[in-house]
């Protein structure tokens, strides 16, 4: 076939026509495969779109059955506690982060006072630049005032041991210690200014008093953020038939065997033994290394252990 005859032209055009009807029909056949391909694709997406957002709302939901959840028990809490903890608001200090220990320390505590014996040991512990702490009572508060007073002023620490100091109505209930507590508590603050955060239990933590509520009465002053201090050396000095010297020795010779001890002493009248010892007291504990501090409710506290 000569190129220019009319056979070769007829081919040519026949070629160019298949060509334009061919080359359409490709890219449509390409186009087709990759659109179904897309759509595949974008159907696999949109099942997993849809996965994720089941799992977002089963997610929420979970979580809002967990709100739910929890503030049912919260609300079930505060329906089911104690009554006694509505008492008393304003009693409350803040509680400390976490205690404190202070090794070869001595904390000095009288209970019983204030009184006269009380200004006696003052006037010992300034001279010998000592801190102390005193747990009050409640007549003996509102009879010396003014004792009250120079305790706060000369950094000894302002503790409350009880107003009535009546064991059987004290340890009545929950209800009846908090109102013995907040009587004398609320007078030491009008008193003096200072709130006081320590405190001691008539007869110790533990006693055959308040065997049966001791942990609840525990519980509720620590969740009012005070601190209570027992004792781990006795001067014995409560005792009848006592000597100066005996109450000396209970006391020195017991220290060295507590890296941080506290020492329970009474301040009331009939305790004026204790006042004629103090001052050597003070300097056989001094030679044996130990310093003094005072109690604040953010040191170790000294408890006795729960034995019942």
């Amino acid at each position: 076939m000569r190129i220019g005859s009319v056979k070769f032209f007829k081919r040519l055009i026949l070629t160019v026509v298949a060509l334009m009807i061919l080359i359409p029909v490709s890219t449509s056949i390409g186009l087709g495969v990759e659109v179904h391909q897309r759509g595949q694709e974008i159907g696999r997406l949109s099942g997993e779109l849809a996965t994720v957002s089941n799992e977002l709302l089963e997610t929420q939901l979970s979580n809002e059955k967990i709100l739910a959840t929890n503030q049912k028990i919260a609300q079930g809490l505060r329906q089911d506690s104690p009554p006694y903890q509505s008492l008393y608001p304003d009693m409350c200090v803040e509680a400390p982060v976490l205690y404190r220990d202070m090794p070869k320390t001595v904390y000095l505590s009288f209970d019983d006072g204030p009184s006269s014996v009380t200004e006696k040991n003052l006037d010992i512990l300034k001279e010998k630049q000592v801190p102390a702490t005193f747990f009050v009572t409640g007549a003996n508060s509102e009879a010396n005032p003014d004792i009250l007073c120079r305790i706060v002023a000369e950094g000894h620490t302002l503790g409350i041991h009880t107003y009535s100091h009546k064991y059987d109505d004290i340890y009545a209930s929950v209800e009846a210690y908090l109102e013995d507590f907040y009587k004398i508590w609320n007078y030491v603050y009008e008193t003096t200014g200072e709130k006081p955060t320590v405190f001691r239990f008539a007869g110790g933590s533990i006693n055959a008093y308040n065997r049966g509520i001791y942990q609840d009465i525990v519980a509720e002053m620590l969740r009012r953020g005070f601190t209570y201090y027992d004792w781990n050396v006795s001067s014995g000095d409560a005792s009848k038939n006592i000597t100066a010297l005996q109450i000396l020795h209970n006391v020195t010779d017991y220290i060295e065997r507590h890296d941080s001890a506290v020492v329970l002493m009474h301040d009331r009248e009939d305790n004026a033994l204790t006042s004629s010892v103090l001052a050597e007291m003070i300097d056989s504990i001094s030679a044996s290394g130990y310093r003094f501090s005072r109690l604040r409710n953010d040191i170790r506290p000294v408890t006795f252990a729960y034995g019942y």
